[in-house]
């Protein structure tokens, strides 16, 4: 009786980033295709003229050893960097429940670090972090937009987190909201 070699799939991360254009992402997404690469997750920043790509990939050992290989090329010819890093495994917090806060108001230095601050306090995660800052219209004062994805574990109370997040959003002068999910 014969078996087939089994081959494991070895999660890695991998990092692009430059100049922004048209056909990045399809550049990518084709050379990860060709060596047989599966993605798992992705995010894409595009700011001002410069992306930065994060990709969690999983391929078998000879896929990886292709990329591996390859990656230096791919980064010449598609005029990016590169490269690539193991995977840590995906992380969820036993307990800890997925919410969304959302603030906006008159843009002013400090908002984002003294919220990350309090977060910080009290153990909350921030996965995910989104801030946009539109040009000055009626209020003669530019207006910013952010929006956090948190993961707040059982042992932090949500009603104090509402608390502290209201007196902070208070202080600061901006309307937020934080909602389960």
């Amino acid at each position: 009786m014969s078996t087939a070699p089994t081959h494991t799939l070895q999660p890695t991360l991998l990092l692009a980033w430059g100049e922004d254009r048209p056909g990045i992402l399809d550049e990518v997404a084709h050379f990860l295709y060709e060596r047989g690469a599966n993605i798992s997750d992705s995010k894409l920043l595009s700011a001002r003229g410069t992306f930065i790509l994060m990709i969690v990939l999983a391929t078998d050992s000879p896929g990886m050893a292709r990329i591996r290989t390859d990656l230096a090329g791919l980064a010449s010819s598609s005029r990016i960097g590169a490269e690539l890093r193991d995977a840590k495994p995906e992380r969820h917090a036993e307990g800890a429940f997925p919410y969304r806060f959302t603030a906006s108001g008159s843009d002013q230095a400090g908002v984002l670090h003294k919220l990350s601050h309090l977060l910080r306090a009290l153990n909350v995660n921030i996965e995910d972090v989104h801030t946009r800052v539109s040009p000055a219209r009626e209020s003669h004062r530019p207006q910013f937009e952010l929006r956090l994805l948190l993961s707040v574990p059982r042992a932090t109370p949500v009603i104090k987190l509402r608390e502290y997040l209201g007196t902070l959003c208070g202080e600061l002068g901006i309307q937020w909201d934080l909602v389960a999910g």
